[in-house]
């Protein structure tokens, strides 16, 4: 699976990841714009990766036995909330 970004204007599409995830649950932007923080999983549980728009590069963010679903970031983007179960 790959994640696509859609210029809403233009229509124009541009691959953003090239990830190996089973499925992607949520997509949300970070305040900065320059960045996307991801729930999605490799394996069995759904975990929050960071994704930097520039370089397209991954990091994985939470790595543990819960699911993290439900994600929103503050307009400052100071703070994360997110169901964990």
């Amino acid at each position: 699976h790959k994640l696509i970004g859609v210029d809403a204007l233009s229509g124009q599409s541009e691959d953003l990841v090239f990830k190996n995830f089973n499925q992607v649950e949520q997509v949300v932007k970070l305040p900065n714009k320059t960045a996307l923080l991801v729930s999605a999983r490799e394996g069995k549980f759904y975990q929050l990766w960071e994704i930097s728009l520039p370089d397209k590069q991954v990091r994985r963010v939470t790595k543990d036995l819960n699911n993290y679903l439900m994600t929103m970031i503050s307009s400052d983007g100071s703070k994360l909330l997110t169901t964990q179960y």
